[in-house]
């Protein structure tokens, strides 16, 4: 019987792993990359797969001897897992992070009296599929406090540890990285190889162990993974050991290349960059003084700095800095050409474009505020070009008998775009502009493609993605855009894909796009199904017969199967990963700006032809979120891969190279179009014609009562702080607070929303004799109301005490703390214990949220105060006022503030609806089908039920994908970030009154204090747009977020920020 190796991502919820127990049986979720043995019969084949991490020490000999881009699959597997595998074959045992935890044998857990419970645990040898393969250094030990069982290896093996002491760390920490030095050498064997490198081309290094002549071998390949060459005997002989125990990471650079030489060529010049762990530099120097200048080692003020743990940049290697402030050292001469002055005032101009984008980035975590994320795109789109796109000839409306409307001008050029986007063709002369940044050159006579931005040279044409993203800002009809595309493309039926359209978009966008298409789609010219909720209960043969189809992110979520649920999914729940889709459109893209999250995993592990993401924030808090969106959307080859990504642009812009701001701005360019409503022509005409926007802030005095309450709570919160504060234990400093913020900003709404008890709490002893016990069972009502508080979390848009995000893919833990689902992961996989109260605490302690549908209403905690409070009074004032034709809404971060309201609306005779996020999709349609008639009677009664001229809506449900322009007046409290996209849910096409804005804001509360913070960080921003530098660690953008909290409850200055 023939056996074959293959490489693979595992495409069915229901594929089980064939490796050896413990693994055997287990499932290989969707997306999982997975080795298969192809065994040939004389009745057919069939394919045994296995998890990549159980492949066995004679597995990997045998991939050692083959080449393996010739196995089948490999050249279809992302790049970092292409690394992944060679690295292990060439090292004959897998990385222990591929390690699948079903591999993984679980030790039995001790008693507390054992013997052993009080000393350090034995070593022990444990045979396990995986631990056969670990290197021959490697031990596995058993630890009482644990349930699997865990493996040690030498420091010098392991990655680089995280600082145990240090805060809790973000999902996606910066690269502490530090460049050491850089190294001018050259590669050799030219004449050998087939691979063409240019001048300026990122290389990858590849060890090469299995190497007949030389075990230190560390090949040369270029970005399309063709052999160039080696590095010299001397210099590998140096580097490989170090590169195998993972102590530094090599990156090259080629200074010359070998494309159109006129004679053979032996070797070529590359110089090398090594990278370390910011905090080992002084236990690595001793191993590259043969790398520095004059082997003279790294420079006593670095050395001085790295031991005191401050990083500076390697003084042996020209750094960006260096380059810059050399650059700007410059003065054009007498002795210059015009052309050589022109040319240093381009390099200067580039160089402090690069210090401004940077500086623009590196503080663009540090305040959550909407107009800066505006300005950095603006900065990096041209408005001129995109003002003076063409249209399409031919776009589907009301003559061509598809849609009821004709697209806007911009909406024609935006599809005119993106057809070009999903039909791309190479260039075919050098004058044509380049396509996914490959451009056509010829050296003589003969043609090759070059890609600007690996600097990449290829003779055979490259493949190109179909699809982008459109950021265009909200109420510009990128809707109605999508449903032209996929109207314009309808009779074009790809060969091996199915012709549907999968969009997935967040709950409170469903009733939206089902609304677009009743509305905007001739009857008969589109067929759509909703799947989701009970809607799922079809095949995937039958779906794949509909043009459209919607669903939510959570529901592909759910069908990405995952070990931790086993034998429990129905036949139909991997319905969307058996269709090939013509295309899936991401709304609300930026949702999957974490990589690391299931989300993300799950929307790119779907098989489609094309991809699309619409997003009107592309980059929220860094540029590592477009990294995502590429790895979605497979375009601009090779930076969809995350670790080209980082080397490629994430780095140079952080160093403030030119390089990584020139690749950012043609990395919009190639795949975004970004319009604004605020574009005007040539001639002054405004892209699309909006009213007037009309902002009043309304200063509310709070009662006596409330007044009494609100500061005896202020005065227990401060002193609460301070206390803590002197304790010094930042983590736990910074969530409480945020607690006792969230508390106060709900005294300033209404007492009502804070419990009865919540004063006796604050004013209680610091701290019980059981904080730091386990909890180790939880009942069922128990269990009830931490996941009905966590829905409420989430509805409320709280806060997540480690990244201080709104929280993403929440859990709640069982000692009743919130926490993003991959900052609360990557924290226990450091530190099992609550990073909050140091209970010990583990992932299976962590629950999810259920769907409103399974909760039931909890019985509310005795209130401070249940009658109404001063900011609802003003509120029915106001509404009394407002014209009888106009519509408001009433938006709240806080569903249990709506509670309250709507019992005055009540008593007032107002009528009213709701929308909020534990309604259900059906609900949420009626209510906004009901809620956007017009009122056309001058007479009408407030009290009319038929058609209520107020909705009370959430900022959670009502921040996204709404289309309100039936409204005139908007009544918000809190958050201008989040607020603004609510109220351009109003302001879009189809308004045609005036719209006022009233913000309602508590005097001497802490409302009042915010505005003045945000107002002072405005004025930052704005010097961070004119290139001031700031180059903050992740720690120090904690402590501004501490000292902002400092000084909102009051406490003094010098008060010690430990």
């Amino acid at each position: 019987m023939e056996t074959c190796p293959s490489f693979g991502y595992s495409r069915s919820a229901r594929a089980r792993c064939h490796a050896a127990p413990p693994c055997q049986g287990s499932l290989l979720p969707i997306g999982t990359l997975r080795y298969g043995q192809t065994m040939k019969t004389e009745i057919g084949e069939t394919v045994e797969w296995r998890h990549w991490g159980c492949v066995t020490s004679a597995i990997l000999t045998q991939l050692a001897r083959v080449k393996l881009d010739s196995v089948e699959g490999f050249s279809e597997l992302a790049f970092a897992d292409q690394q992944k595998i060679r690295t292990a074959a060439s090292k004959g045992h897998v990385d222990l992070a591929d390690i699948p935890s079903s591999a993984k044998v679980q030790s039995q857990p001790r008693p507390a009296n054992h013997p052993t419970a009080s000393r350090g645990a034995r070593a022990v040898v444990v045979k396990t599929t995986a631990a056969r393969d670990l290197p021959p250094s490697a031990t596995i030990s058993t630890q009482p406090s644990n349930s699997f069982v865990k493996r040690k290896l030498p420091d010098d093996i392991l990655p680089n540890k995280k600082d145990e002491s240090d805060e809790a760390a973000r999902a996606e920490p910066e690269s502490q990285d530090e460049l050491y030095c850089t190294l001018p050498t050259n590669v050799v064997g030219i004449q050998y190889y087939d691979g063409l490198v240019s001048p300026g081309e990122e290389v990858l290094l590849v060890r090469q162990p299995t190497n007949p002549h030389d075990s230190n071998a560390i090949q040369v390949k270029n970005i399309g993974q063709t052999q160039v060459g080696h590095l010299p005997r001397a210099v590998a002989s140096k580097l490989a050991s170090m590169m195998d125990r993972r102590q530094v990471s090599v990156e090259g650079i080629m200074t010359n290349g070998n494309l159109g030489a006129k004679r053979k060529v032996y070797s070529l010049d590359i110089k090398l960059k090594i990278y370390g762990p910011s905090d080992k530099r002084s236990q690595l120097e001793s191993l590259l003084i043969w790398a520095t200048p004059g082997q003279r080692g790294f420079s006593t003020a670095s050395a001085r700095a790295s031991a005191s743990g401050v990083v500076p940049r390697a003084s042996s290697t020209s750094t960006s800095t260096q380059v810059a402030s050399n650059a700007q050292a410059q003065r054009p001469t007498s002795q210059m050409t015009p052309a050589q002055s022109e040319a240093l005032r381009r390099q200067q101009e580039a160089v402090r474009n690069a210090a401004e984008l940077r500086d623009m980035l590196s503080t663009l975590e540090k305040v959550d505020d909407e107009s800066r994320r505006t300005s950095l795109l603006d900065t990096l789109c041209s408005a001129h070009d995109i003002l003076e796109l063409p249209v399409h000839p031919n776009p589907p409306g009301i003559r061509n008998g598809n849609l009821s409307v004709d697209l806007l001008k911009h909406q024609s050029q935006a599809l005119q775009w993106a057809m070009e986007r999903e039909y791309p063709t190479l260039p075919k002369k050098e004058s044509d502009q380049p396509v996914q940044f490959w451009q056509l050159r010829k050296v003589g006579n003969k043609p090759y493609y070059f890609n600007l931005a690996t600097k990449t040279p290829q003779e055979a044409p490259p493949s190109l993605g179909r699809g982008a993203l459109c950021a265009d800002a909200m109420v510009l009809g990128k809707t109605l855009t999508m449903l032209a595309l996929i109207l314009a493309t309808k009779a074009d039926v790809p060969k091996d894909f199915s012709n549907s359209t999968l969009i997935v978009v967040p709950l409170s966008v469903l009733s939206n796009w089902e609304k677009q298409i009743q509305d905007h789609c001739v009857a008969g010219a589109l067929t759509s199904y909703v799947y989701y909720g009970t809607g799922r209960d079809m095949l995937a043969n039958a779906l794949a017969n509909y043009d459209v189809v919607i669903t939510t992110y959570q529901t592909v979520v759910g069908q990405l199967a995952g070990p931790e649920k086993p034998e429990k999914r129905r036949k139909v729940e991997s319905t969307l990963f058996d269709i090939q889709w013509k295309r899936v459109i991401l709304d609300e893209g930026h949702t999957i700006r974490n990589p690391k999250t299931k989300m993300a995993q799950a929307v790119v592990a779907l098989q489609a032809e094309r991809r699309w993401v619409l997003t009107g924030t592309p980059i929220i808090n860094s540029p590592r979120d477009l990294g995502s969106l590429l790895r979605f959307l497979k375009i601009c080859k090779p930076l969809d891969d995350e670790d080209l990504f980082k080397r490629l642009l994430l780095r140079p812009l952080k160093d403030g190279h030119p390089s990584g701001a020139e690749l950012l701005r043609g990395l919009m360019g190639q795949t975004c179009i970004r319009r604004t409503k605020e574009m005007q022509d040539s001639n002054g005409i405004p892209l699309i014609p909006l009213p007037t926007v009309e902002m009043t802030i309304v200063r509310v005095e709070l009662t006596v009562e409330a007044r009494s309450i609100y500061d005896a709570v202020e005065k227990a919160s401060k002193e609460r702080f301070e206390s803590a504060l002197n304790a010094g234990s930042n983590p736990i400093v910074q969530g409480n607070v945020l607690s006792m913020l969230t508390r106060l900003r709900q005294l300033a709404l209404h007492p009502g929303l804070v419990p009865k008890s919540y004063l006796a709490e604050l004013t209680s002893p610091h701290g019980t004799s059981q904080e730091n016990q386990r909890i180790d069972t939880i009942s069922s009502e128990d269990k009830d109301r931490l996941q009905s508080s966590l829905l409420k979390a989430i509805e409320d848009c709280e806060e997540c005490p480690i990244c201080f995000g709104v929280v993403n893919d929440a859990r709640i833990s069982s000692c009743s703390h919130i926490f993003c689902q991959a900052c609360i992961s990557e924290v226990l996989a450091r530190d099992q214990h609550c990073p909050m109260d140091r209970r010990p605490l583990s992932m299976r302690d962590l629950l999810e949220p259920l769907s409103s549908a399974d909760l039931d209403q909890s019985q509310a905690e005795p209130e401070m105060n249940a009658g109404s409070s001063a900011k609802i009074d003003q509120l029915i004032y106001l509404l009394k006022l407002t014209p009888s034709t106009e519509k408001s809404l009433v938006f709240s971060q806080f569903t249990s503030f709506l509670d309250k309201i709507e019992g005055s609306l009540e008593e007032a005779g107002i009528a009213f609806l709701r929308f909020d996020g534990r309604m259900s999709a059906k609900k949420r349609q009626e209510v906004i089908a009901k809620f956007s008639v017009p009122i056309e009677d001058t007479n009408y009664n407030m009290a009319d039920e038929e058609n209520p001229r107020v909705l009370l809506i959430s900022l959670k449900a009502g921040a996204l994908g709404l289309n309100l322009t039936v409204v005139a007046c908007l009544f918000r409290w809190w958050q201008e970030g989040i607020e603004s996209q609510a109220v351009d849910r109003v302001n879009r096409i189809g308004q045609t009154k005036p719209v006022h804005i009233y913000q309602m804001i508590a005097d001497n509360t802490m409302e009042a204090k915010v505005m003045d913070i945000q107002s002072r960080k405005k004025e930052l921003i704005k010097h961070a747009f004119s290139g001031i530098k700031s180059r903050e660690t992740e720690r120090q953008k904690r402590e501004a977020r501490l000292q902002d909290l400092v000084e909102l409850f009051g406490i003094r200055a010098s008060q010690d920020m430990r």
